[in-house]
């Protein structure tokens, strides 16, 4: 946590001592670029602060019907600048009817980190030649279990995967694949407890290109399109 903190602490000084040497000598547009980049290590910093103090928090009490397409929709538009650059298509498969038994900002919440996650993914692995990009994809789906009263909520992505031997420490603090200084190791476990706290249990699997990660919830009302509820 020193080592996550201090990074991006001892680069704000070194940016800010530097701007005040840029703009003696009136390059403006340098001091610019140095304030652009000051605000992302600060954004960086929010995140893990934002993570620690979900990661330490107990368990909301309250659970209401929500709506699950409306709340990947959120999770969408809050990463749409993203999915945008990379020119990576979300498709959604989740019935508009569909409502959980949840709390929006935490299902929300989980659903961003496992989307965050897949775009991390799928941008980590390079367009081959003749791939128009459209081939990378991510995808949100709704699989309803047999009895109609639970429901298993899919994320997939066409990234490059992990081995199997990763896959038992995914779920544990301070575990992560990404490069120093982009991830912390705690998105995924924060996940996990909050998917726990809604009865249910987040788990990954291998495809045989990219990732799944799922997890189930309980149906409060699924409505059929000729108005049915079951």
């Amino acid at each position: 946590m020193s080592h996550e903190v201090n990074q991006p602490l001892t680069a704000l000084r070194a940016l800010a001592r530097n701007s005040q040497r840029l703009l003696e000598a009136g390059r403006t547009q340098a001091v610019a670029d140095n304030l652009q980049t000051m605000d992302d290590m600060v954004e960086r910093m929010g995140q893990i602060t934002r993570q620690l103090k979900s990661f330490a928090r107990k368990a909301e009490p309250s659970r209401t019907a929500v709506s699950l397409l409306a709340s990947v929709n959120n999770a969408r538009l809050l990463l749409e600048h993203r999915t945008r650059q990379l020119d990576l298509p979300v498709e959604v498969d989740v019935p508009p009817g569909l409502r959980v038994s949840a709390e929006s900002n935490r299902l929300e919440q989980v659903l961003v980190n496992l989307l965050a996650n897949g775009i991390d993914a799928i941008a980590s692995e390079p367009v081959h030649e003749g791939h128009d990009g459209h081939e990378r994809r991510l995808r949100v789906a709704a699989v309803p279990a047999e009895d109609g009263r639970r429901v298993r909520v899919q994320v997939l992505d066409t990234g490059p995967g992990l081995s199997e031997s990763l896959l038992p420490r995914l779920f544990e603090p301070f575990f992560t694949t990404k490069p120093a200084g982009e991830g912390l190791g705690l998105g995924l476990v924060i996940s996990s407890k909050i998917v726990h706290e809604f009865g249910g249990v987040l788990r990954a699997q291998r495809l045989d290109h990219g990732m799944c990660f799922e997890f189930d919830l309980e149906v409060d009302t699924w409505q059929a399109e000729e108005g049915q509820y079951v």
